[in-house]
This record gives C-alpha cells, sequence and structure tokens, in this order.
C-alpha cells in the first residue's frame, strides 16, 4: 500500500511538473482553443507542435493511453479536433479498422494532418476534414467508431461536440474519448479550480470541467471510465 502511495504521488509529481511546462509553453505562444473561431494561434503552433508534444507526453505515459484507444477503434472511424494527427499511426489495420474521418477545425493543423495521414506508418485511409465538432457536415449513423482525444477540455460547447459526434456513429457504436478534466480527490480539483482561471485565459482550456458529467448530460451512456494521474486524465468508453 505504501508503495503504491508512493508511486502514485511521484507519478502525480511528475505529471503535474510536465503539464505546467507544456501550459508555460503554450502561454508563452499566446494559444487558443481550437474551437470557437480561436484559430490564430494554432495555425503559429501546428508546424511545431508535434515535437513539443512528443516530449511533453512522453513524460507522463500518454502515448500508452493515446495507443490503448485508438486500437480499440473498429470499422469505419471518425476522429474529432484530430489536431495534427497524433492518433493516425497508432490505430489498428484493416479489417478491424477499415476507414478513418479525421476532423479539425484549424487550417494549419490540417496542413500538418493531411501529409501525415498520407505517410506510410499509416495503415488506414484517411479522410480530412476541416469543420468545427459542434457542427459535423456529415451524414447521422456514418461511422462504427468516434474518437476524441484531449478536446472537451478546450470546446465552447462540449456537450454540444459529444451529441454531434454521437449523432454521426451509428447505434451500437462506441465512442472512445481521452480527456483532460476534473479529479475525484478534493485536494487535486481544489488546486485545478484555483488555476483554472489564469489557465484559461492564457490558454482557452477549461482543465477543471467535470468530464463524467459532461458525458452524462449529453444523454450517452458510459460503459467504461479510466482514471490516470490522479483523476486528472480520463479514458472513457460509450457505447450507443
Amino acid at each position: 500500500m505504501k508503495r503504491a502511495l508512493k508511486l502514485a504521488a511521484v507519478s502525480t509529481v511528475v505529471y503535474v511538473g510536465a503539464a505546467s511546462a507544456a501550459y508555460s509553453w503554450f502561454v508563452a505562444q499566446k494559444s487558443a482553443p481550437k474551437e470557437g473561431g480561436h484559430q490564430a494561434p494554432f495555425e503559429r503552433l501546428a508546424p511545431t507542435y508535434d515535437a513539443r508534444m512528443d516530449q511533453e507526453e512522453g513524460r507522463v505515459g500518454m502515448a500508452a493511453l493515446r495507443r490503448r484507444v485508438a486500437l480499440r477503434a473498429r470499422g469505419n472511424v471518425i476522429e474529432v479536433a484530430a489536431g495534427t494527427g497524433r492518433n493516425l499511426s497508432m490505430l489498428p489495420s484493416p479489417p478491424m479498422c477499415t476507414s478513418l474521418t479525421a476532423v479539425e477545425s484549424s487550417s494549419a493543423m490540417v496542413d500538418v494532418l493531411k501529409a501525415k495521414a498520407s505517410g506510410s506508418g499509416v495503415l488506414v485511409p484517411v479522410t480530412v476534414v476541416q469543420a468545427d465538432a459542434a457542427h459535423l457536415p456529415l451524414a447521422d449513423a456514418s461511422f462504427d467508431t468516434g474518437m476524441e482525444t484531449f478536446g472537451l477540455c478546450s470546446y465552447e460547447a462540449p456537450v454540444a461536440a459529444l451529441k454531434e459526434l454521437a449523432r454521426v456513429v451509428k447505434p451500437g457504436g462506441q465512442l472512445l474519448l481521452l480527456e483532460h478534466g476534473r479529479s475525484r480527490y478534493w485536494l487535486v480539483s481544489k488546486y485545478l479550480d484555483w488555476q483554472a482561471a489564469g489557465h484559461k485565459r492564457s490558454w482557452g482550456c477549461d482543465f477543471n470541467r467535470d468530464i463524467g458529467a459532461l458525458v452524462r448530460e449529453a444523454g450517452l451512456t458510459i460503459v467504461e471510465h479510466e482514471e490516470h494521474h490522479l483523476g486528472t486524465t480520463h479514458l472513457i468508453v460509450v457505447q450507443l
């Protein structure tokens, strides 16, 4: 028990340190959310985004969590807030995963995403769509799996985005979510609340949102919910 608590404490210190470094970098670049018309910062960040995130996410084991989410994708997949396509090479090959529609709102991110989608490391055909996650120009029940990683913290209308993602996935399909959010540990959440206003002004990210509550508010049924980094990282599976 003591060893587990010690490991949890060490993990938290590493996570908070890496997250603080990442956030400081974003603040220096005057970042803002991807949705809601605030595209300019991401237009500047796109060319160096992957290199920076490789370093920061590597420190906290985030790539492993991304891979776990991506490997569960089945059939025709839609990924919203796809960014620069950090999950593209992690998707399973056909016949498990047959196609990916990657949706991103930033034009500069889309340029990087398109270049990456045509690379040799991507095992499935990819269609890139530039659109707001809350207003998808796609037909109802078009996909078997919906996927999103670290988007709900930055949307201006997170519930609307979740409903929209559910709309385009078939009944019986699944949503795979990996998100930053509020912790079930009181002290951790108090720290997030304390930092939230300044962090939102700097980056436009509400990192103290209750992810589970947002999913339920969207009328969705959670069948799996894992918490990592003292409950500030949420891996959620929704069954439609």
